[in-house]
């Protein structure tokens, strides 16, 4: 996965999963966050595309590519414990900032905050 990210550009990570509650209160700051010219990459934990497709269907889709971890090997190799978690990944690959739990509206800035200094 590190290689993937490792294209010099920032961005953010979401861990996420269609059963997860928290997932669906942050989508709108997701959006904002897209909206502002983030890039975010979405990764799906023990979930089944179906879901993912109403989930995104009714909640938007910010995401600019979406991987499915079947069985949380990338969660737990990333060190997340929970969903949502969002990391910030610099342009190497490497993660910068780990942000647990649901992404709320005051947390968008700092998050911005955090994308421009991995970036530098």
């Amino acid at each position: 996965a590190n290689t993937d990210m490792a294209d010099g550009k920032a961005r953010l990570l979401n861990i996420w999963a269609s059963w997860c509650v928290p997932c669906a209160a942050e989508a709108p700051q997701l959006e904002a966050l897209r909206k502002q010219g983030v890039e975010i990459v979405g990764v799906t934990i023990r979930d089944r595309p179906d879901d993912v497709a109403r989930f995104l269907a009714r909640y938007g889709n910010p995401y600019s590519r979406i991987g499915a971890d079947d069985r949380s090997t990338v969660q737990m190799g990333i060190g997340s414990s929970g969903i949502p978690e969002t990391f910030v990944v610099d342009g190497k690959g490497v993660i910068r900032y780990q942000h647990i739990g649901d992404i709320r509206v005051e947390h968008v800035p700092m998050l911005i905050d955090k994308l421009k200094e991995a970036s530098e």
